[in-house]
């Protein structure tokens, strides 16, 4: 017989095993917890993480959400991808959703990056469809006319191709790396932005004639031109 409670989506208080379900408005986000025999015992060998999972009780899923009024759950984004800017929750499936609407976009991803002010905001990576144009400020405008502004990317770096996994999942830690990485060589790695402080750059798919990468492999592509047809790129990541 499979028997379960009900998922819940829930936030945490001052104590970390004291579970708080979330109004159910469709507005506020919490984390998805469930349990029940179709949930798993324990990590092998593992009891630190098991404990950390099982906190109040319920398996926590690491994925964000809310919950409607008629009880239906509506996943957001995974609580580790969660941007928090000004302390508001971006997430980073619905921006990485109204870049995809728009026609030139064929592939995106967007992660958080540091930010002086705001603690954190969103950064894109989009590559674009074959003979399609589009520049950062098209793109940024497409995102605010569609979602609320605050959630729109603070910039964007075309690539040539987004990082995924063999099934297709978005490398999201990849692209973090190689940001922070970026901006250590660029001097802007203190919340700044590094827009007026980097160098206008093209795309190169081969790494290793920039000297900051291997060939083939994960690396940045440092190459300044002069323009791009008047459409200029910032610092462009060669996955």
């Amino acid at each position: 017989m499979v028997t379960a409670d009900e998922a819940r989506v829930v936030a945490t208080s001052g104590d970390p095993d004291r579970l708080v379900d979330v109004p159910a408005d469709g507005v506020t986000m919490g984390e998805i917890v469930m349990r029940g025999n179709t949930v798993m015992r324990e990590y092998f060998r593992d009891p630190d993480a098991t404990a950390a999972a099982f906190r109040g009780g319920w398996f926590h899923s690491g994925d964000l959400g809310v919950r409607y009024p008629d009880g239906y759950i509506e996943l957001l984004d995974r609580a580790k991808d969660i941007i928090i800017s000004g302390g508001e929750n971006i997430s980073t499936i619905e921006v990485e959703s109204a870049l995809m609407s728009h026609p030139p976009v064929a592939d995106v991803a967007v992660i958080a990056v540091p930010d002086q002010r705001w603690g954190e905001r969103p950064k894109a990576f989009v590559r674009l469809a074959v003979g399609q144009h589009a520049d950062e400020a098209e793109l940024i405008a497409h995102v605010k006319a569609h979602i609320a502004k605050f959630k729109a990317p603070e910039s964007v770096d075309f690539v040539l191709e987004v990082p995924r996994t063999s099934t297709g999942k978005l490398r999201k830690r990849a692209a973090q790396r190689r940001t922070g990485q970026i901006q250590q060589q660029l001097g802007c790695n203190d919340g700044r932005p590094c827009r007026g402080r980097a160098r206008w750059c093209r795309i190169d798919r081969w790494c290793g004639e920039s000297g900051l990468g291997n060939r083939g492999g994960l690396g940045w592509a440092m190459r300044p031109v002069p323009s791009l047809r008047r459409r200029r790129m910032w610092a462009g990541l060669c996955w």
